[in-house]
Order: C-alpha cells, then structure tokens, then sequence
C-alpha cells in the first residue's frame, strides 16, 4: 500500500492547511523527499498554483542520479491563446522541475477543460508524441465533471478528485469502477480534508461546528480500536482497489515515517470499517475547502 501513497506539495510553496497552516522550509522537504524515496512511495504531486514547489520539487530532483519519484503537476486556468501557449507552459514546468518527461500532466481545474478543451488536448497530444509528457488528466471536485470527459470521448486519462471519511461522492454509483473500465487513472486528494479531521474540539467552530459530533465519534473509534486517526484516514482510501495513488500532505520526516505505518492495522480496520458509514457528510461547504470561511 505504500506504493499508493503521493506526496502532496501544497505546503512546500504556501502555507496550507487548517490544522497547522504550515509552509516547510527546502531542508525539511529534501528530508521528507529522501525519506519518501528510501521507503518507495509512488510520486509527488505538485502544481503551478502552490507557490515555488515545482522549483523545490526541482532542486531535489536535480540532485538525484536517477528519477526519484513519479511527477504529478498541474497548469493553471489562464488565457491560453493557442496550442503553443499550453505547450509553453507544460515546458516551463518541465524546467522548473529538473525532468525531461512529467508522467502526469494536469488541467488544474474542470473550468479550464471547459474553455480550452480543444487546445489543451491538442497540446498534450502533441507532447505525449514528442515524450514530453505520458499522461494527461483533470483535477476536478465534482464526479459530473470526470463523467463529462468520458462523455466526451475521452479515455486512459487521469482524474483527481477529492475523497474521504467525509466525502464518498465519488464512491457512488460505482462510479470509480465506471473510470477503471475506461483505463482512467485515479488519485484521490483531501484524504484529511486539509487536517479538518485533526482540529480540536476547540477548533471545530464556525461551518466546522456542524461535524463536531462525526469528528469526536471518529476520534472515539480511533482509541476503540487503537488505531491512530490517520491510519484510519488512509486506509479509507488506500484500501480501495480502483485507486491507484493517494495524495498525503506531510509537515515533516517525522510525520511520514508515523504515517507509512498505516498499512499494519488494516485488518482493525476492516473490523470497524462498517462504523464509518454512518459519518459520511452531504454539505458541501464541509466537503470543499473552496466553499469554507
């Protein structure tokens, strides 16, 4: 299962997060980035948005003999005037991140597929045939968003998508299952909904307030079955068996090394799982971070 697990960057260029808003300095991420590489995990995820990460992500990577990690990165939404615009942009990624292929290239948003579907895919196939890039994809919030790609003829693309205790929209329907037979790519972000599910009871004020009672519930089930929260978190989507990355974000070597533990209470898990349903949340100003205030 460790080979499941992507490295989120978000916090490597900006602070992120509501439990600790916490933006790391290039020495905590070289080691968080070492230790990912000794233990095996799958990538890192990274975008144009989060600050200077695809520099950070960068530096390490120019310092490693061989390619470390699978790239995940993503380009913004902006004007993009024609087919080169897009492929000029995918190349100034490519520099800022110190590799000759990224193995994941990303809209960054569902408006951007909307508004310049035709130029971007142009672009990306281009690329693919030069070997500048292996995969497209969306990042998208919503699973109307993913079907509408496969609506449009679409296949053997990657899709991010947020998903976790809280979140199943995208467990539905077997609507994952629906992607795999189209050979999509999955990876699964906010598996702890940007640490909402560490907040205290002190913190959970605010929208927060109206899942106060599910985050207490989830802690007393974590003590119950002595198995740390975020174990439990992980699991919930790395046991899965559509999914083929999840995207973590790490504050620190420490941090990780606790959290690549997790895959050892899988089967605690699967005794308690059935005790999660009943926390599942349909607000979706609880479920995306955009919405929160």
């Amino acid at each position: 299962m460790i080979n499941k697990l992507i490295i989120g960057s978000a916090n490597f260029g900006l602070k992120y997060g509501v439990a600790n808003n916490k933006r790391l300095t290039k020495k905590d991420i070289f080691e968080i980035l070492r230790y990912a590489k000794k233990l095996g995990v799958f990538g890192i995820d990274t975008a144009k948005g989060y600050g200077n990460a695809e520099e950070i992500v960068g530096d390490y990577l120019k310092l490693q003999r061989e390619k470390s990690f699978k790239i995940i990165t993503k380009i913004l939404h902006k004007d993009y005037k024609g087919v080169q615009s897009v492929k000029d942009e995918v190349r100034d990624s490519l520099k800022k991140l110190n590799v000759k292929c990224i193995d994941f290239l990303l809209l960054h948003s569902f408006e951007t597929y909307q508004e310049y579907k035709d130029t971007a895919i142009t672009a990306f196939e281009e690329l693919i045939k030069e070997g500048y890039i292996l995969h497209w994809g969306v990042s998208v919030y919503y699973p109307e968003e993913a079907r509408q790609v496969i609506l449009d003829g679409f296949s053997n693309f990657a899709v991010e998508f947020p998903l976790n205790i809280f979140d199943r929209r995208f467990l539905k329907r077997d609507f994952l299952k629906g992607l795999k037979k189209k050979k999509c790519f999955l990876f699964a972000r906010s598996i702890f909904l940007q640490g909402l599910f560490f907040l205290s009871e002190k913190g959970l004020t605010g929208n927060f307030e109206t899942v106060k009672e599910n985050v207490l519930q989830l802690n007393a089930l974590s003590q119950r079955f002595k198995i740390p929260l975020s174990d439990i978190l992980l699991l919930f989507a790395a046991a899965n068996p559509y999914i083929d990355g999840i995207i973590i974000g790490v504050d620190s070597k420490e941090q990780l090394k606790k959290n690549l533990g997790f895959y050892k209470n899988l089967k605690k898990y699967q005794m308690m799982k059935h005790l999660l349903d009943k926390l599942e949340v349909n607000d979706e100003r609880i479920l995306l971070p955009y919405l929160w205030r």
